[in-house]
């Protein structure tokens, strides 16, 4: 993490994850390497929540919020971020989106059954099944996805790759610190930013669509591509509408208010989806109350 100190990154990985919180509340998690060793927290609660122990020789830092669509998030293995193992190189892999055709892949290349029931671990999996981590087991996993997808995965020899499909993702260089940052949107990383205190940064770069960023662990950026299936995706982006939320709902501020109400939805077993599209549909955060609550005695009686 360069020339930050150790409370400056940890202000910078919380505030970024409180910054998430609009692309999810669900759960939470971080994964990096320290000695050799991959090690995962995250939990099923929001990131302003979360507690980290992160050791100072730690370089490369992925995190995930997420909002649920398949695989409880109460149950912690469905959580992002996985890990795996291709050939001798562990890994952490984190997804942001959703993949259509995952139960179709585990078949035709049959794959382990796991206990993990979220359509992102098939990720994890077909890179197993190439026993290496490297732009050309990326491509080839990725090329065969249907869906909608932006993946980060973190090696053991602390090599950062950024697989961006049609999902957004914004990264930036901040050189007088030395460190990169990375989320999904550049509101999400400002934000963050202002509230660590980091007012001076250069442009953010948004990776095009198809492409794949390499960073090791010297900085050192290294761009392949990969080919994005579209075949059947208008079908699909039907399916998607019940999951997936345009930029725009992510970028309308949300309210301590509003997240109270999240909380609140949570605890009577209201979808969190079904909550968002309220939100969406420019509902304020008193009507929404008043739907929860409506519902909360519906279901008492």
């Amino acid at each position: 993490m360069g020339k930050l100190t150790s409370s400056q990154r940890r202000q910078i990985i919380r505030e970024l994850g409180k910054a998430a919180e609009v692309r999810g509340t669900d759960a939470t998690g971080i994964a990096f390497f320290h000695e050799g060793k991959l090690h995962i927290q995250k939990a099923p609660r929001p990131a302003r929540r979360m507690k980290y122990r992160i050791p100072e020789e730690a370089r490369y830092i992925m995190g995930h919020t997420r909002m649920t669509t398949q695989g409880s998030s109460r149950r912690n293995q469905n959580n992002h971020p996985f890990a795996g193992k291709a050939g001798d190189s562990r890994f952490a892999l984190a997804h942001n989106g959703v993949i259509f055709n995952d139960l179709e892949l585990r078949r035709s290349n049959k794959l382990p059954t796991t206990a993990i029931e979220t359509d992102s671990y098939v990720a994890v999996q077909l890179i197993e099944r190439q026993k290496e981590v490297s732009p050309h087991s990326l491509r080839r996993m990725a090329e065969v996805l249907e869906g909608h997808f932006t993946f980060t995965v973190l090696d053991q020899e602390d090599t950062m790759y950024f697989i961006h499909g049609d999902n957004p993702l914004t990264i930036w260089w901040c050189p007088d610190m030395g460190v990169y940052l990375y989320a999904s949107t550049k509101e999400i990383a400002e934000r963050a930013m202002r509230r660590a205190g980091i007012d001076t940064y250069p442009e953010a770069e948004e990776p095009k669509a198809g492409t794949i960023w390499k960073i090791s662990p010297k900085g050192n950026i290294e761009v392949n591509q990969f080919e994005m299936k579209e075949d059947d995706l208008s079908y699909y982006s039907m399916l998607y509408r019940r999951y997936y939320y345009e930029p725009e709902v992510y970028t309308r501020e949300q309210s301590e208010y509003f997240k109270e109400l999240l909380e609140y939805a949570k605890l009577i077993h209201f979808p969190t989806e079904e909550l968002l599209e309220l939100w969406e549909e420019g509902l304020d955060e008193e009507e929404i109350e008043s739907i929860l609550v409506e519902e909360d005695m519906l279901r008492g009686a």
